[in-house]
């Protein structure tokens, strides 16, 4: 398994340089780079769900620190738990990139593990200890594996549903690794334990790479 550099320790060094970073981003400029891969591909690289939220979700952490560290993007490998399409969720619009026919955003919960979700009942009870990764439509335009159908993202979902876990779809699915913008959800704060493990998310994903037979990585266009 790769090494990498501690998470913990990355966090601490973007913390202290939050507080000599400008307030502030046009939202333009934000969007606009949100829009674009992360370079380089990821600032903290977790092995695990659990490591995630162990290290983001830190007593003490201010907003302006929280802004600051939106600034930078995360991978994380798991399982996609549960996936959904939100049909009334809002279109991803970025400056100088055109919207997809999509009217929504496709909703992932990764968790470390899927061994004990035999049944739907078992999906909905693991949904608290996942995180939350977004496909925006822009993303999905760009890339057919990723968009919502039984051929593309659902091959690696373990079920499917509105909002929750309502069908099952595999015994087994591959692991995946999934990069992005991280992104804080101030208003998703009260669902911390209840349908999620941290109001953190990756949003928008822009990589997901899945193990093959053979436990190498390969990316899912």
């Amino acid at each position: 398994m790769e090494r990498y550099i501690s998470s913990t320790t990355t966090l601490i060094l973007l913390l202290i340089m939050s507080r000599l970073a400008t307030a502030g981003e046009p939202v333009r400029a934000l969007e606009a780079r949100r829009a674009t891969a992360p370079k380089p591909i990821s600032a903290f690289q977790f092995i695990s769900v659990d490591d995630m939220v162990r290290v983001l979700s830190r007593d003490g952490v201010t907003a302006a620190q929280k802004s600051s560290l939106e600034r930078h993007s995360a991978s994380i490998e798991g399982y996609i738990l549960f996936a959904e399409h939100r049909h009334n969720g809002t279109i991803y619009r970025a400056p100088g990139f055109p919207n997809s026919a999509s009217n929504g955003d496709i909703r992932l919960q990764i968790v470390d593990a899927v061994d004990n979700v035999t049944n739907v009942a078992k999906a909905k009870g693991a949904m608290p200890s996942g995180v939350v990764a977004v496909i925006t439509p822009w993303f999905a335009l760009h890339h057919p594996m990723w968009r919502y159908n039984p051929k593309a993202i659902e091959r690696f979902a373990m079920s499917i549903g509105d909002g929750h876990p309502e069908r099952l779809l595999h015994n087994t699915i591959a692991q995946v690794r999934v990069t992005g913008w991280l992104l804080y959800n101030p208003a998703a704060a009260h669902r911390v334990k209840v349908d999620r493990a941290t109001a953190w998310k990756i949003d928008p994903v822009t990589q997901i790479e899945y193990q093959d037979e053979n436990g190498n990585w390969k990316p899912l266009r």
